[in-house]
Formats: structure tokens, C-alpha cells, sequence
């Protein structure tokens, strides 16, 4: 019975993305295999403005459909849960993925795992889901994930917990392609979790993501997602230290 209603659950979830699904399986073909190979779907297949038409973003049809496409990468943000769980978000709350009427949400973080998984979202089939689960879906395709890591003020680092995450479970390593932020704090709770020691694992490369300003370029495209004004000089300060080539080899 479970079994069914899981067949069911896949068949009426295809049915509401054909259309756009489609549209994708027939447009990746047609881009050269060089460049279709270092492509990168940013929080799987879905756009904002076609909510009812794609999946929503960084949840596990988004992903799994760019995948089916024959994109090869996915991008996808984590953040922990309450109960310190590895979850797939990109915003510090909900309120992006639930009607207009269940505004404003309580923060991830605020939130169990089990609560945000079972969370009413605008697609009603279609629920937040682990870190771990979106793993071995790539695993199983042949697929990898870009995980950005997310973090939330007064929480532990979700990197040191993706570090955790990936060295206890070595069979993930493979569908990880790379684990970035624009939060240093983050990427030194990754470094500083991975055990160098266990020689079976070999660390994902870390990427510090950072934005310049330029002129005529609009604000929101310079400010991204920086954590804080003085991001800069955490950067600049974390970068001159002499173990920091540790960290970015």
C-alpha cells in the first residue's frame, strides 16, 4: 500500500511539471556536450514565476528533473534544522515557498527537521527534504550536487555538521562536486570537522564565494548573500592567516 501510494505520488508529480519538463528534456540535447558538462543547475529546475508549472526550488523534483535532463550538477542550500539536521533551504524562513496567507514562518533553525519536512508548502506533493536523501538520489543517477552552506545566527555551523555528514558516510563523497559560502565562519566549521587523519576520505574542494562592486551593476547583484557589512575584512583577515592554504588547497 505504502509502495502504491508512492508510485502515485511520482505519477501526479510528473504530470504537473510535463509541460515544463518537456520543454527541458528537449533543450539539453541541443547544447554542446563540452559545455553541457560544466553547466550547473542553480537550486535544480524551477523559476519563481512559473510556481505552478516547475518544481519549487531546492527541493528533490527540482533537482532530480534537471538531473533527468542529463545536466550532470545541481546547485542546492543547506541549513541545520532545530535538532541540528542537514536540510535543503535557501532562505533563512518559509516564507517564499507558502501561500501568501501562512506568512510570515519561523526561521529554519527555530523549526525540527520533522516539522519542516511535513510543513504545508504552495505545491501541496511536494515537501522540504534532507541533505542526505538528495545525496544518494545523485548517487544513484550518477549525478553531482554543489552545496552551498547556509548559516543562521546563534546556531552551529551546518558546515562542520556537512563535514560530519559526508566523512561518516564515504559513499556520498562521490556525488559531492564542491561545498562553498560566502560565510567564512562556514567554511571553517567544514575544515575544521573533516579529519584529516582518516585517510579512506578525501575533503571536497572548498570555494569562498565573494562579490565585487561595480559601477552600473544594480545593488542587489552586488550585495548577494554576504552574511554582514564586514564581510570583507573576515575574508581578507581569514585569507592572511598562515593555515589558511589548508583550508583551499
Amino acid at each position: 500500500m505504502r509502495f502504491f501510494c508512492y508510485m502515485q505520488h511520482v505519477v501526479l508529480m510528473e504530470a504537473a511539471y510535463s509541460t515544463e519538463s518537456a520543454w527541458l528534456n528537449g533543450f539539453v540535447p541541443q547544447i554542446c556536450e563540452k559545455l553541457r558538462e560544466r553547466l550547473v543547475a542553480h537550486r535544480g529546475f524551477h523559476c519563481p514565476l512559473l510556481s505552478s508549472d516547475r518544481p519549487l526550488e531546492c527541493t528533490k523534483p527540482a533537482l532530480k528533473i534537471a538531473w533527468d535532463s542529463g545536466l550532470r550538477y545541481c546547485e542546492c542550500d543547506v541549513r541545520l534544522s532545530s535538532d541540528g539536521k542537514i536540510m535543503l533551504l535557501h532562505d533563512p524562513n518559509l516564507d517564499k515557498l507558502v501561500e501568501e496567507s501562512a506568512k510570515p514562518t519561523p526561521n529554519a533553525n527555530e523549526i525540527t527537521a520533522e516539522d519542516l519536512i511535513s510543513w504545508p508548502l504552495l505545491q501541496k506533493d511536494v515537501h522540504l527534504t534532507y541533505l542526505e536523501d538528495v545525496l544518494l538520489t545523485a548517487l544513484e543517477s550518477g549525478s553531482r550536487l554543489v552545496i552551498e552552506l547556509k548559516g543562521s545566527p546563534g546556531s552551529p555551523t551546518v558546515g562542520s555538521a556537512v563535514a560530519r555528514l559526508l566523512q561518516g558516510n564515504p559513499q556520498l563523497l562521490e556525488a559531492c562536486a564542491l561545498v562553498m559560502s560566502f560565510e567564512v565562519p562556514e567554511l571553517l566549521g567544514f575544515a575544521d570537522a573533516w579529519d584529516e587523519s582518516i585517510a579512506e576520505t578525501s575533503r571536497p574542494k572548498l570555494l569562498l564565494l565573494t562579490a565585487i562592486p561595480r559601477e552600473n551593476l544594480e545593488a542587489k547583484y552586488q550585495t548577494l548573500d554576504l552574511g554582514d557589512s564586514a564581510w570583507p575584512e573576515k575574508a581578507a583577515t581569514f585569507l592572511a592567516r598562515k593555515d589558511s592554504s589548508r583550508f583551499f588547497k
